[in-house]
């Protein structure tokens, strides 16, 4: 490969820890049956000097590596796409699996359709803790085009390590923006679909790991702050929708005060702090369900807020705990 010469595809990942998976994960990109790719591993700051290690025994022709002090996720993915010179862009998570013919697969797609500027496909949830993999679930929650609305308002229909887009197109809309700690994601495919349509593969070319130990879908803070992001997301759409400024351009940094509560932030908060309460982690769930209240109030939230208060009393926590068991049971 020519230095500087155009390529079709960058595979860009963000790396932080997760050393033992690096040889199998960065292998099922460099084992693509395809061949006009780079992959570009931008190992933001891994304490573990074992990411060094492992990424430096896969070096290669394909494969760029670029070390730098930590700033977070996005600000390692900009700077894999900032030096990316592909002109598609595939994400893989760290520590995920790239399927031999999902580069080709991808491509191919985005070729044969000028008009789509994101395609994506089918995958596998595969939990992974200190003893290895363990359950595995077929994410296929759509196929074919995905309709704006459903980036919105119902269940994200697209995750993100399995995408590719077109560099043009993410350049066009500015990128990854740094507000979005979690939810990057999601704010980009709000300003991505205006630039052209999206499509699911009905094939499953990935497997996503949910890591126990460092994941976003196993800690409760991380996955309310992801909640939190995704309204704010979907707030910065509706008022460019409306022909407004998006907040994040009038406001920088500070457009997160004038966040709108979310009906579905607080669902969730109600739902989390169900389920600490049913755990008796009672201080997690007094948390989670002021953080609930806070977004909006209903009946449910206000009933399972006094069912707390009251379980500081041992003697009526027990009975309710069983109570709210023996309910769940039955549903």
């Amino acid at each position: 490969m020519v230095l500087g010469s155009s390529i079709k595809v960058s595979i860009c990942v963000a790396q932080y820890n997760r050393a033992d998976r690096i040889s199998e994960s960065i292998g099922s990109l460099l084992a693509q049956d395809f061949s006009d790719f780079e992959v570009i591993v931008v190992n933001d700051g891994s304490p573990d000097n074992k990411v060094r290690e492992e990424l430096e025994k896969l070096k290669c022709e394909k494969l760029t590596i670029i070390h730098q002090d930590n700033t977070g996720f996005v600000g390692a993915m900009r700077k894999a796409i900032d030096n990316a010179r592909g002109d598609y862009i595939a994400i893989h998570g760290a520590g995920d699996i790239s399927l031999p013919n999902r580069i080709r697969t991808q491509s191919e797609f985005l070729d044969k359709n000028q008009d789509y500027s994101l395609v994506s496909c089918h995958y596998t949830d595969v939990e992974i803790d200190n003893k290895g993999e363990g359950k595995r679930k077929l994410f296929a929650l759509t196929t074919g085009d995905v309709p704006e609305s459903d980036l919105t308002y119902k269940p994200t229909p697209i995750g993100h390590g399995e995408v590719m887009y077109r560099k043009s197109a993410y350049s066009n809309v500015g990128g990854y923006r740094h507000f979005f700690k979690f939810a990057q994601d999601k704010d980009l495919w709000l300003r991505l679909i205006k630039t052209g349509k999206f499509f699911v593969i009905p094939e499953n070319l990935y497997e996503r790991g949910l890591f126990k130990n460092d994941g976003i879908a196993t800690n409760h803070e991380k996955l309310y702050l992801q909640k939190v992001l995704m309204a704010f997301a979907v707030q910065c759409y509706e008022m460019r929708e409306a022909g407004g400024k998006d907040l994040l351009d009038v406001y920088g940094i500070q457009a997160g005060l004038l966040r709108k509560p979310s009906r579905k932030v607080s669902d969730f908060c109600f739902l989390t702090s169900l389920r600490l309460y049913m755990n008796d982690n009672l201080e997690d769930a007094n948390t989670f369900i002021k953080r609930s209240l806070m977004e909006n109030k209903n009946l449910k939230n206000l009933l399972l807020n006094i069912i707390i208060k009251l379980s500081t009393v041992h003697a009526i926590k027990t009975p309710l705990i069983y109570t709210l068991k023996k309910i769940r049971q039955l549903k």
